[in-house]
């Protein structure tokens, strides 16, 4: 069932609905990278996060 409904949405589409589908498109591109920067951004919190439980630890044992 899925294969015929993207079959007439190709169909559509070269009808002269390209400038629609573009920007449809581009919004999931831009979408795409939003997401793909929001999870490097999570990564890089995590990673400092981490390093300062380290430093902390290792401190602590300097204090020993």
């Amino acid at each position: 069932g899925m294969q015929m409904m993207n079959h007439g949405m190709d169909k559509g589409m070269n009808k002269g609905e390209h400038k629609k589908g573009d920007k449809a498109e581009q919004m999931g591109k831009e979408n795409m990278m939003n997401k793909m920067k929001m999870m490097e951004h999570r990564m890089d919190m995590m990673q400092m996060m981490m390093e300062q439980m380290m430093e902390h630890q290792s401190e602590e044992k300097k204090e020993m």
